[in-house]
């Protein structure tokens, strides 16, 4: 599934550019979605620059909404 990740659209418009951009697997498995990190990570400090959820080649990355509940919006 990184591979999908590293294909998408959404990847390539974080990673432009920058040479600090890694995906971390959340190992974590919900209804058939795999959650993922694209996190930049630069002498040792790490921030979380998307949290996205694949099923069949889907990919939705997290937002939140006005009562800062988890909304999903599919980027590929």
């Amino acid at each position: 599934m990184e591979t999908i990740i590293q294909d998408s659209d959404i990847y390539q418009e974080i990673a432009s550019g920058r040479d600090d951009v890694e995906i971390w697997d959340d190992n974590h498995i919900e209804d058939g979605w795999a959650y993922w990190n694209i996190v930049s990570n630069s002498s040792g400090v790490v921030r979380k620059l998307a949290y996205l959820r694949i099923k069949n080649n889907q990919i939705q990355k997290r937002t939140y909404d006005e009562e800062d509940d988890d909304l999903w919006v599919l980027v590929q």
